[in-house]
């Protein structure tokens, strides 16, 4: 499974990377703040959530080192938009995780700062980074080249399309790494997963393109279906209307 995947990896970034010692030796309380960024609803934010906490620890008991102070504590902030159901996530938390770290919500997009300087140390995001803050310029202009017509995602198939695409990602990215580097504390570390395609290959030619496009065709033949709907529904009502024998309730 996917998840499995993301798991392992995120396990093996910490073991191998992250610098618990620095981290005890520069901060001034034994907190370790862990932060998810477009965590949904659950349940795969909790699966990965404790999967870092359980890798810290172990990572702690394998290097047996005696740290200073009082046992370290974890706080996870739970990172998505302001209309994201927080209250069916925080419904759904195991139970026995509620004894393992303090939950916190942080409602707001991750495009920008949503957490103050040198107070991250391990963020995460899973599958996340495709989501954009807005729609790509001229890609909805009927007049521009860029139109990306009878299309719900970009498939790569129109280089003006894809061009739209790309500036608006670098725009997000570079967004989103300036923010996450001014909420990392010194030695800290951030965990981005997702999926890529190598060069050349258009998205319309992978499984998930031809899934998404089916899709995005029965959403276009909806659309259709309601705007005609529509228009006859208020084609009989100006018929209705005009007729001094009929009162259109």
């Amino acid at each position: 499974m996917a998840i499995d995947g993301v798991k392992e990896r995120t396990s093996e970034a910490i073991l191998e990377k992250l610098d618990l010692e620095f981290l005890n030796r520069n901060s001034e309380e034994n907190i370790l703040r862990i932060v998810d960024f477009g965590c949904s609803i659950g349940p795969n934010t909790f699966d990965v959530v404790q999967n870092i906490i359980d890798t810290v620890k172990q990572k702690r008991l394998k290097e047996n080192k005696t740290y200073i102070g009082a046992p370290l504590e974890f706080q996870v902030c739970f990172n998505d938009q302001p209309n994201n159901d927080f209250n069916t996530l925080f419904r759904t938390q195991p139970f026995f995780s509620r004894k393992e770290y303090f939950s916190v919500g942080v409602p707001g997009s991750f495009h920008g700062r949503v957490l103050p300087k040198n107070s991250l140390h391990i963020g995460h995001t899973s599958y996340t980074l495709h989501w954009l803050s807005n729609v790509p310029q001229h890609v909805c202009d009927k007049k521009s080249p860029a139109l990306n017509k009878s299309y719900i995602q970009c498939n790569n198939l129109v280089d003006e399309v894809t061009k739209a695409y790309k500036i608006q990602f670098r725009k997000d990215f570079g967004g989103f790494l300036e923010a996450r580097a001014e909420e990392l504390v010194s030695g800290g570390l951030m965990i981005l997963s997702g999926q890529c395609l190598p060069d050349g290959i258009p998205k319309a030619l992978t499984w998930q393109g031809v899934v998404i496009d089916m899709i995005g065709d029965c959403l276009m033949d909806l659309a259709k279906l309601v705007r005609n709907i529509i228009f006859k529904h208020l084609f009989l009502y100006s018929k209705f209307s005009k007729h001094g024998s009929y009162r259109v309730l």
